[in-house]
């Protein structure tokens, strides 16, 4: 058996046999990678009885299945190859669905969707139990759906804006990654309220999924209540946030590293639960080896000469006076650092003090102590 394939401006032709067309793409993809400043244009490629071994040596076997066409049948080369679909299948640049998959080509019809450009086979589409559009009609994937039904006003509810936003966003998430609400949330009652939420709101009952979290949230934070309405403030992200806290916060263990420390050097553990952002270059989380702050370890006698210390005062509250004493100035540096929960999937970082450029240009993505966070919205 022997397969042959050329590349024209028009599409691709597949002679003799098309049943081992995919490996053809394939071989096609990794020539560009091999060969990128090279066209497609007048290349042909044909394989043996063992079209496989082909991909199993890469590089290597490339140049003796891959040649140059003599004729100029091609003034046009095709010089792109991509990934399209959820199938990520090798997409060759003017190809046509019947040149790469023969007799299937109804199934291999492709939808192209209006936000993101890419392409989307039929058969994925209904593998992924997406209906499939309708020809004539603009086709957006799931990856850039926005939901055009979300109601942002709530006969039960005024002012309810930011938890709005909060919703909208963590239900973007969940449409792009589908395991998302089973993988994260659930290790707290108030997680399952907000799963069950975004579980409606999922199946398109936007207002039923508001009302179930924001009963949770007016019962949890006791929000005022008056017209027969619970009124959020349009601010309510402190309230809304302070049931999350669990999810991201951070426990640093730390030690003096004063020689005279009048704590003798006792480790001391503290929480972190709040992050804010004055540059895009900071370091915001404490990492162990670093020096923080100073100690404040409070001397009970005079301190040596040669200790690191500082006079300060404090109200005594007994008697209403202030008294003065020495405390320890000596560098605590941090032993360990990482998140209280073992599901830290939400990770909020106040950016108010940055500038416009500056949000613009923060990173898609950031890793903390080994979880690589998403940017979902600002």
């Amino acid at each position: 058996m022997c397969l042959c394939l050329e590349t024209l401006h028009l599409g691709v032709q597949c002679c003799e046999d098309d049943g081992n067309a995919e490996v053809v793409a394939g071989i096609l993809l990794l020539y560009v990678c091999k060969y990128p400043s090279k066209g497609l244009g007048k290349v042909r490629v044909g394989l043996d009885d063992s079209p496989l071994n082909v991909l199993d040596e890469h590089f290597e076997l490339l140049d003796t299945v891959v040649t140059t066409s003599t004729s100029d049948f091609c003034k046009t080369q095709v010089d792109c190859v991509q990934l399209y679909c959820y199938c990520l299948t090798p997409w060759i640049e003017g190809t046509t669905s019947y040149a790469i998959y023969g007799n299937k080509q109804k199934d291999y019809n492709v939808y192209n969707c209006s936000g993101c450009d890419n392409w989307y086979h039929k058969c994925c589409l209904a593998t992924c139990h997406i209906p499939i559009p309708k020809r004539k009609a603009d086709y957006v994937c799931k990856n850039c759906e926005i939901p055009a039904t979300i109601q942002w006003n709530h006969e039960g509810f005024t002012n309810t804006c930011t938890s709005d936003n909060f919703l909208t966003v963590l239900l973007l998430h969940c449409k792009q990654y589908d395991d998302f609400l089973l993988s994260a949330l659930g290790c707290s009652t108030v997680e399952d309220t907000l799963k069950a939420a975004i579980t409606l709101m999922m199946k398109g009952k936007i207002y039923e999924g508001k009302t179930v979290f924001l009963r949770m949230l007016s019962s949890a934070v006791n929000l005022p209540y008056d017209h027969q309405q619970y009124d959020c403030y349009g601010g309510e992200n402190d309230k809304c946030l302070c049931l999350f806290t669990h999810i991201w916060k951070i426990v640093v263990k730390q030690r003096c590293t004063s020689l005279h420390c009048p704590a003798n050097n006792a480790e001391v553990t503290k929480y972190l639960s709040s992050f804010a952002m004055a540059s895009c270059t900071e370091d915001l989380f404490p990492q162990p080896g670093t020096q923080v702050g100073y100690c404040g370890a409070e001397f009970h006698s005079e301190p040596p000469k040669e200790s690191l210390h500082g006079l300060t005062n404090r109200l005594q509250l007994d008697t209403n006076q202030r008294i003065s004493f020495y405390e320890c100035r000596g560098k605590p540096v941090i032993i360990s650092a990482a998140f209280v929960s073992s599901k830290p999937w939400l990770l909020p970082i106040d950016i108010q003090s940055l500038s416009p450029n500056e949000i613009l240009n923060l990173k898609p993505f950031l890793t903390v102590y080994g979880f690589l966070y998403q940017l979902a919205g600002c």
